[in-house]
């Protein structure tokens, strides 16, 4: 089964002028499979281009299987994936599965326990999008309410 299958609802497609902050949606598929997202979006600041970078997250299927995803915006190098980084911890990559126009693209990474919680216990995820002059896209996102969020029913 794709986690990635409940980004086609219009669950996460709405902007609102409120501050972001972190968003947890469950969606039962069939009568046993249940996919929970908890994601983030925002807007940043490029060139004096408003970019938005519509989604970071955690895909869980029944409590067990655990996706990352980031949504990134057009007009950025694919082969070169993106690179997060949860505070000071090594950078992790990450490979784009798809683009599609309304959303960006889309790179998942399968994560584990100990993910999860560097993110519970962390401050901020930085998110790299490489573009096509060889600039640097940042994304600095607060992981204030997220253990609060994710540990939510």
């Amino acid at each position: 089964m794709c986690l990635s299958s409940i980004q086609s609802t219009n669950l996460y497609a709405e902007e609102t002028t409120d501050k972001p902050h972190w968003k947890k949606a469950c969606q039962v598929s069939g009568e046993v499979n249940e996919i929970c997202q908890t994601s983030y979006g925002q807007y940043i600041l490029f060139n004096e281009e408003n970019l938005w970078v519509s989604r970071i997250g955690i895909a869980v299927l029944n409590d067990s299987v655990m996706r990352m995803f980031v949504y990134g915006p057009l007009g950025v190098l694919l082969a070169e994936g993106v690179n997060t980084k949860i505070d000071d911890l090594p950078v992790v990559s990450m490979d784009y599965v798809y683009c599609i126009n309304l959303y960006g693209c889309q790179a998942i990474l399968e994560i584990d326990n100990t993910t999860v919680n560097n993110l519970k216990n962390g401050n901020e995820i930085i998110i790299e999008f490489l573009k096509p002059t060889g600039e640097t896209l940042t994304a600095n996102v607060s992981l204030a309410g997220f253990t609060k969020v994710f540990n939510s029913n």
